[in-house]
């Protein structure tokens, strides 16, 4: 965390690059609240404020996009070196089962359909909701901190279905979205009754990639309407060069006055789009982390049975150069 004006940020989104235009934001900041900038001073906020947010956008989405196709890959070797082998040697499998005095007992989970999981962001709800937030901003500025956390929150619900803690949204998002895709973990017992229905189960890979594929479509989606909203929402019209040149006291008060006022929004909406970021990023990054980890689970179930039945003992004795022999090893580095 880095705090920047009395305002809190995560910068495991930022980039070395973010460090430097949130100094530039500083000192902006710093002249605008000392009435001592002009209308440089504040196209420079304006103009760092949105490179700023664009860049933690853009940071978030390539290295989700990477962890896509890094658990594509692994799931494409899933199917090939495991899948592949257990169709090839079906009626060997269940001859062999049938013979067996324990039937396999594993842990797993229930995996409710998470396919369209996180729910995708509508950028005209985001809209309405930070046009609002601004006139409440400008109307109750002893209140902005209050506004922003209940707008975080809201925009969490939207994506999660579920309230993340404003104190915590890493570990929050992360324990939501885990129950959400991995559901209740249960014990199973393959029993020679369960072993077709099993079998078969082995090809709702096809469906896993479906959902991975969902899962890239939403996370430029989500990207986009981040994006769209940030730049149709957050606009100025304020003349601060103007309000050096006014005589009437009162008039020039009013025009320093927007401009502090202008100054605070802006940093409230680095806040509130740096939250809006970090959910979006520990969200998707949590739920390709779990696909990855039910690819790996059902590898080590299938290999289980294939010890268990010998098949491998078969396999290596017919053909030492099996695909299998050569599986490719994949070690994930899932972490943002």
């Amino acid at each position: 965390m880095i705090t920047c004006n009395n305002i809190s940020l995560d910068d495991s989104v930022f980039t070395a690059n973010s460090y430097s235009k949130l100094s530039v934001i500083d000192e902006c900041y710093n002249s605008l609240i000392n009435e001592t900038g002009n209308n440089f001073v504040l196209s420079t906020m304006n103009a760092y404020t949105h490179s700023l947010v664009n860049e933690m956008l853009d940071n978030v989405k390539n290295v989700l996009l990477n962890l896509y196709q890094q658990v594509l890959s692994l799931l494409n070797n899933y199917i090939l070196n495991n899948v592949k082998l257990v169709h090839k040697y079906t009626d060997l499998i269940k001859t062999r089962y049938e013979k067996l005095e324990d039937p396999m007992t594993y842990e797993y989970y229930e995996y409710p359909d998470s396919t369209d999981y996180p729910e995708i962001i509508s950028s005209s709800f985001i809209d309405n909701d930070i046009n609002k937030l601004q006139r409440k901003i400008k109307d109750e500025p002893n209140q902005a901190e209050g506004n922003i956390n209940n707008a975080i929150s809201v925009f969490s619900k939207q994506v999660l279905l579920k309230y993340a803690d404003i104190n915590d949204l890493k570990t929050s998002t992360t324990t939501i979205v885990t129950k959400m895709i991995k559901g209740k973990a249960i014990t199973k017992v393959l029993t020679m009754n369960q072993l077709d229905k099993f079998l078969k189960e082995i090809d709702s890979y096809k469906k896993d990639k479906e959902d991975i594929t969902k899962t890239k479509n939403a996370i430029i989606a989500d990207y986009q309407a981040l994006k769209h909203s940030y730049s149709n929402t957050f606009k100025y019209n304020i003349n601060i060069d103007k309000m050096h040149s006014i005589v009437n006291r009162e008039e020039a008060e009013l025009e320093a006055h927007t401009a502090t006022q202008f100054a605070n929004i802006n940093m409230q909406m680095i806040k509130m789009f740096n939250s809006f970021i970090i959910i979006y990023q520990t969200a998707f990054n949590t739920k390709l982390n779990l696909l990855t980890e039910k690819i790996e689970l059902n590898r080590s179930i299938i290999t289980a049975l294939l010890y268990k039945t010998s098949i491998f003992t078969e396999v290596n004795t017919k053909n030492p150069k099996t695909m299998y022999s050569k599986e490719y090893k994949y070690e994930p580095k899932l972490k943002m």
